[in-house]
């Protein structure tokens, strides 16, 4: 077993695949330094001497009301120390431990009770600043802060989606090349089992994952200490909640982060040999486990659901090991408290470890049973004689690409397409009740409240508290008649929902869609129409969108005329259904605004909705055309690489253009039965929604460019409304012109090019680049390019016209253009393919 490894490793380093994880492994160094660098407040010692120990001075605070000449002796002593430190700023960083030792000698001199957490919070910070004031006084240059906690804090970028995907792509080329004829050969003549071979790969990956971790914490060491950061302190104590001790030294819960992702890794590598060992096409698996692991990481940081410790791919280390602390409102204050909800128990590592042997085991079987058999060699069959000459060539052109791929290549990719429509469209509608008011008192509830209904009792709790409490009433007395207007407001609320919630079962349209008032109140900001308390209920971020702190007047007419346009064509309630988010409203920082295009998405669960949600927010359409890319588009390149088992065909009496009409027709074949997968999935997940949908739905379409968003009298002709049904048959069109000219282009730049990869990678280029450049640097002619119609949601509501307003007059005859440019390509293709010797 050991010489098996290290023959593993050797073979590893000749292949310069070591070379390339100590690369890359000082390339995510030095960005997570950056990263963290200039994200201090995150660190998780700030984390938690800061907001889970401050949270005790209000304790000591006087009131307006208090006489600061009648102080308890605490009190008194507390404010003589923030007198005196009056000029010095607090936080992280000049913040003392005479600070926090001053703040517990002045609670025990007004004899406070402190919780058994609270004493252990301040007991923390004062050992903490202890140690930091005893190194100072040692060394002056002394930094807590350095490459220790850049380790601990680096999920994203050091213990994320590179080391990932690349670690498992090792493995997977190591153990695909034992399929190879000649290595198959050499391993038969060794006297080794073949279960020992694959078991190996395990001990082999388990050094490969401590390579990669010793090589970014030297990376980390040296970049740290050369910027200026320094080493750290891998003695200071860290509080923590996956052990019985209190705390733990950095260095120790480094350990533990180092082993879950060990194990978290080894989970996927297992997953990988598997697939290897089933598939045994190495192009393949990798490009399979790079989509399921960036697929996992993207999902599980988009949604909440997903955070959680059964996600292998939940990656918050910090939270992991010492806990997610939560403010609530306790006696009037805020609070910080651990929340363990989050901690890896000691089941759950069971759990991946139990993984890990169940992969191990399987991959071994699969090995032992596959291991054996070499690579079959190409041929054909003619099954059905009475096929015509061009079908049976097209027939052979579309063999050759499966064989280049994989039989099991279009079902990988079915199950890749499936994942993704459960996790984007079932998260999606998957949901809880929203608040729709962002007072402070009521973010402070929803940390604590699972429903409306618990945080308006919640609320009444706490204003009868303030009532009956004297002290507290002094203190909050300010505060009682607002709360008293949350809570009245609150309960008008949750009326309204259930007024809702109602004609959404009975499926009555007009009491639904005319239930939506307080809703446009609360986003649209329309206060004037409302008493002045309840300003300071819908409290908004300030600018947050484009135009302001609240969406435009554009968008909210939009929106109500949909409604009333719901209301005429009888349209049943839609979940989810009141507001239109239009290009004037997006928000000011472009990562809120998925966030903003999903919130506010209309929850269409029917054939006709999937589709279009599919489209237009999650842009499948994307994901289409490239899979058609890497799948459909080789052409030239599977002659040009040695797949040339089918070279007798060129013997046969047919032109070159006949050859070439078959590749193109094979090419659309695979593409076609991609779309057609896609679709049949779709209607299969309608079918058991909603049906096939409502054709009459209004979607809008944008006719031009305003100046200003929130001037009513410019907004005629400048929209109008189309059916769903007819934005759905476009959106198939323009799928079907798209992936016409993307085979086309594909076949022509494999003429030239004899790697299928570099042809993909070269199309992908001219594809984006072309793109960015028509939308980027608008010119005149710039809307006859066909680049710009490859963006098939934008050209659904001719959205386009916000990024290209030099072509308002061409975009609407989009799909003649690109139809041109198919013709043109084809043309093209067709000369190169008369004039040059392609093989």
């Amino acid at each position: 077993m050991f010489h098996q490894v290290r023959f593993d490793i050797k073979r590893i380093w000749k292949k310069k695949l070591l070379l390339l994880l100590f690369v890359l492994s000082a390339i995510v160094s030095y960005a997570n330094i950056i990263v963290q660098n200039s994200n201090t407040t995150t660190h998780s010692l700030t984390y938690l001497l800061i907001e889970g120990v401050n949270y005790l001075s209000p304790l000591l605070e006087k009131t307006k009301d208090e006489d600061p000449l009648k102080l308890s002796p605490g009190k008194e002593f507390w404010e003589e120390y923030r007198y005196e430190q009056r000029d010095n700023k607090q936080d992280a960083y000049t913040i003392t431990e005479n600070y926090f030792s001053t703040l517990k000698k002045a609670l025990e001199m007004d004899n406070v009770q402190l919780t058994k957490i609270e004493k252990e919070d301040l007991d923390y910070a004062i050992r903490v600043y202890q140690r930091i004031e005893q190194k100072k006084k040692q060394n002056p240059d002394y930094q807590y802060r350095g490459a220790s906690t850049f380790l601990l804090e680096g999920n994203r970028w050091l213990y994320g989606i590179v080391p990932f995907i690349l670690l498992s792509a090792i493995m997977i080329w190591l153990t695909g090349e034992d399929f190879d004829r000649k290595e198959s050969v050499f391993n038969r003549s060794l006297p080794i089992a073949r279960t020992s071979v694959l078991l190996s790969r395990f001990f082999t990956s388990l050094i490969l994952v401590a390579l990669y971790i010793g090589s970014v914490t030297v990376s980390t060491l040296v970049l740290s200490s050369w910027l200026g950061f320094g080493v750290g302190d891998w003695l200071i104590p860290l509080r923590t909640a996956i052990t019985v001790l209190p705390q733990l030294l950095m260095y120790q819960v480094l350990l533990i982060v180092w082993l879950l992702f060990t194990v978290k890794v080894m989970v996927v590598i297992g997953l990988s040999l598997l697939l290897v060992s089933l598939i045994r096409k190495v192009n393949l698996v990798v490009i399979g486990v790079a989509y399921i692991i960036s697929l996992g990481f993207i999902a599980t940081e988009f949604f909440q659901p997903l955070q959680t410790n059964w996600n292998l791919f939940y990656l918050n280390y910090r939270i992991q090991m010492i806990g997610h602390w939560e403010s609530v409102d306790h006696e009037g204050y805020s609070v910080y408290h651990v929340i363990n909800q989050h901690i890896l128990q000691p089941y759950q590592w069971a759990l991946y470890i139990g993984i890990v042997i169940v992969l191990m085991l399987l991959s071994m079987m699969a090995f032992k049973q596959n291991g054996h058999f070499y690579t079959e060699t190409m041929r054909t069959r003619s099954k059905i004689i009475e096929f015509s000459a061009f079908a049976f060539e097209t027939k052979v052109e579309s063999y050759k690409i499966n064989r280049y791929l994989s039989p099991k290549m279009k079902w990988s990719m079915i199950l890749c397409i499936v994942s993704l429509m459960f996790l984007l469209i079932g998260l999606n509608d998957y949901q809880s009740h929203q608040f729709l008011v962002d007072s402070k008192i009521i973010n402070e509830l929803k940390s604590s409240a699972s429903s409306i209904d618990e945080a308006i009792n919640k609320l009444a709790q706490l204003v009868d508290k303030y009532k009956n409490d004297p002290q507290n009433a002094n203190m909050f007395q300010d505060n009682l008649e607002q709360f008293k207007v949350e809570q009245q407001y609150l309960r008008e609320y949750i009326q309204l929902k259930n007024r809702q919630k109602d004609a959404f079962l009975k499926q009555d349209a007009h009491q639904y869609y005319d239930a939506f008032e307080y809703d446009f109140v609360a986003h649209y900001g329309k206060f004037k129409e409302y008493e002045e308390d309840y300003k300071q209920i819908f409290s908004r971020q300030f600018d947050y969108y484009q135009n302001g702190r609240f969406p435009t007047l554009y968008g909210e007419t939009l929106s109500r005329e949909r409604l009333a346009l719901f209301k005429e064509r009888g349209i049943r309630p839609l979940a989810n259904s009141q507001f239109l988010v239009t290009p004037y409203d997006y928000p000011a920082q472009a990562g809120d605004l998925l966030k903003e295009l999903t919130e506010h998405l209309m929850r269409d669960s029917s054939i006709l909705g999937y589709w279009y949600r599919l489209i237009t927010i999650y842009r499948f359409d994307v994901f289409l055309l490239v899979m058609i890319i890497v799948f459909c588009g080789m052409g030239y390149n599977l002659d040009k690489e040695g797949h040339n088992g089918l070279a007798w065909l060129y013997i046969l009496p047919r032109s070159k253009q006949h050859l070439f009409h078959h590749k193109l027709n094979a090419a659309l074949l695979n593409g076609g039965f991609i779309v057609l997968v896609t679709a049949l999935l779709v209607i299969g997940f309608g079918l058991v929604g909603d049906g096939i949908g409502q054709w009459q739905t209004p979607m809008v379409v944008y006719d031009k460019v305003l100046r200003n968003a929130n001037d009513l009298s410019s907004f005629d002709k400048s929209y109008h409304w189309v059916s769903l049904g007819v934005v759905v048959i476009k959106s198939l069109g323009y799928l079907t012109c798209a992936m016409v000219f993307m085979i086309q282009l594909m076949l022509l730049l494999s003429t030239f090019i004899k790697n299928h990869f570099a042809t993909i990678a070269l199309a992908l280029i001219i594809s984006l680049g072309g793109y960015a450049v028509v939308t980027q640097h608008t010119f005149s002619g710039s809307g006859f390019l066909p680049f710009i119609y490859l963006n098939i949601a934008a050209l659904l509501d001719n959205s386009l016209i916000f990024k290209v307003t030099d072509a308002n007059q061409v975009l609407p005859y989009g799909w003649l253009i690109i139809i041109g440019w198919i013709i043109v390509l084809y043309w093209l293709t067709r000369l190169r393919v008369q004039k040059a010797k392609l093989l």
